[in-house]
């Protein structure tokens, strides 16, 4: 889905409100398994996808980590 940044937590820098970005499929790794430091996060045992085992883009609103939010 593709949507505007609404509020961001204090940490990020990589994204500013009023831009506008896409959810990538893959929602979330657990950066700690053997694929996740390796660079291979799409094979992690506890991937999350956006819109499959978490809340996607086909709502008014979704809370996202800014890391899995690319700017469009």
């Amino acid at each position: 889905g593709v949507g505007i940044v609404t509020k961001i937590a204090d940490d990020v820098t990589s994204l500013k409100i009023g831009d506008r970005v896409s959810i990538a499929w893959m929602f979330q790794s657990c950066g700690r398994c053997e694929y996740c430091v390796t660079g291979r996060e799409t094979f992690c045992r506890e991937v999350k996808n956006a819109g499959y085992s978490v809340d996607g883009g086909m709502a008014e609103q979704c809370i996202v980590t800014a890391d899995y939010a690319v700017k469009v």
